[in-house]
Formats: structure tokens, sequence, C-alpha cells
């Protein structure tokens, strides 16, 4: 896909901006630059209002607001939480069922895929890995170890398990790919080492459908930015569909324009163009 500029005209009639996280706002390090907080910033503050999208945490999320100083929504969890940020007010909560989180625990068991589930409290690891590891830095919170499931049970938190994770090092992709999507055929890959699933009857397209409804937009009013499988339900539904250069062939296939790199904050870049 070739770079192609876009027009004011093109701009004028969006009300909402949609951001994936990693690949997409957040470098290859899982960090989000000091321009692009600022440039998130000045879109809030213009009057567009900012949703981010992604599969982080509900807290890392917030986060993300909270440093651009922007009120907004939040689709976490590729969709099972949707919420308004300051005030907490939740438009939907979708748990993982726990009869897929067993099958999960099973199919971790067969072929050690270093399982991680996310809950509405915490980030729950069954072994202390690679893993572990790079999903505490990206989602700045240390996921707790735990032996079986019932720990999450017996959590004083008493959380909700809403995704769940698989990993493996990215040259051996290909066989995670198999060993999830065979059984679980509904999973998406988010990362080059992830793949990962929520509850089936939910998504980050379902989470954004909420928001709409919640402030009376339609999607023509909207404008995208995201790179992996989990946003190939939404990007073809909003006004105007951009990608990083980063991004999935099967994105980039979908989206309107192409925009430059995650590690070279394209999206800053967009933002300040746009703004101007």
């Amino acid at each position: 896909m070739e770079e192609k500029h876009i027009s004011r005209a093109e701009l004028d009639p969006v009300k909402l901006a949609i951001f994936d996280v990693d690949g997409t706002l957040a470098r290859d390090d899982a960090m989000l630059s000091p321009a692009t907080y600022q440039a998130l910033g000045r879109l809030g503050e213009s009057g567009i209002t900012v949703v981010i999208a992604t599969g982080r945490t509900r807290n890392a999320s917030a986060e993300i607001l909270n440093r651009a100083g922007v009120p907004g929504y939040i689709v976490s969890y590729n969709g099972a939480l949707t919420m308004h940020h300051p005030t907490g007010r939740v438009l939907d909560i979708s748990p993982l069922n726990r009869d897929l989180l067993s099958e999960c625990w099973m199919l971790d068991s067969e072929h050690h895929l270093e399982l991680t589930v996310f809950s509405d409290q915490k980030i729950y690891s069954r072994v202390d890995g690679e893993a572990r590891r790079l999903l505490g830095i990206a989602c700045n919170e240390e996921p707790v170890l735990i032996e079986n499931l019932a720990d999450i049970d017996r959590d004083p938190d008493h959380s909700v398990p809403l995704k769940a994770m698989f990993y493996r090092d990215a040259q051996y992709v290909d066989e995670l790919r198999r060993v999830v999507l065979q059984r679980f055929p509904f999973a998406v890959q988010t990362l080059p080492e992830f793949i990962e699933l929520a509850n089936p009857h939910i998504s980050k397209a379902h989470g954004l459908e909420l928001i709409l409804n919640d402030l009376g937009l339609t999607w023509s009013q909207t404008l995208g930015v995201g790179d992996s499988e989990n946003d190939m339900q939404w990007l073809p539904k909003v006004g105007i569909s951009l990608c990083p250069s980063n991004a999935y062939d099967c994105v980039k296939a979908i989206c309107d324009y192409q925009i430059g790199s995650n590690d070279e904050d394209c999206v800053a870049a967009f933002i300040d163009s746009w703004l101007g």
C-alpha cells in the first residue's frame, strides 16, 4: 500500500478517533512516546473524542488517557470491558467462559504456551517466563503467579477473568498459531509472539458500537488506526481507516491509508498534521 495524503475535507466529519495501542500508539519497546501523549492530548482538546481500543488492561488503557490529559473511552481486553474514563462508567463487561478458561489451561498443560489470564483486577501467569516479563512491561503491572485456576477464584479481589493469552518465541509463531487456532478458531494474533482469546461473542467492534450508541454518533463520523488481527472487525466500519507501515498485510489490505511506522511515532505525526 502506498502512503496517500488525507485531505482536510475528509477529516472534517470526524467526531471520534479510535486508537489501537501495541504496534500502533506504542513503539516496539511497548512504550508510548511523549510526542504521542502530547498529540492525543491536543486531539482531545480540539473536541474529538479519544478512544483507546486495545488488548491491554483497563488500568493500562486508563493510564494512556491520564498521561494525555484527556477524558475518553476505553475498549480493553479486546472488547471484554468497555467503559468511560475517568468516570469509570461501565458500558459492558463480558467475562471469559469458565469452560473456555479450563480448556486454555489444558492446552497450556499440553504445549507449554506460558498461559496468561487477564481479569478486571489483575494479570495472572502460570510460569515466570518471557510472557510474564513482556506483559508486565506493556501493562506496567507485574502478573501474579498461580499454580491452578482455583487461585484466581480464591483471590480476595474477586477477579473476573476476561481474556487469555498464549506465548511462543516469534520464530515458532507458525506452530503457536496451528496449536491454538485448531482448538480456538476465534483466537487472534495480536503481537508476533502472542495469540489471545476473549469471550467469542465480543470484540473491539462490539465495544465501539456501544460507545457510538452512547454518544449518538455513527461509524461515518469516526477515524481509526490499528495494525493487527484484532483490529480487522472494526477498521472496515470506520469513516477513515489507517494503519502503520508495520501492520499485518491483512490489515493493510482493508485500510484506506498508511501513515508510517509505529516506531517513528506515526500517530503523533498524523495528529499534528491533522490539527496543524
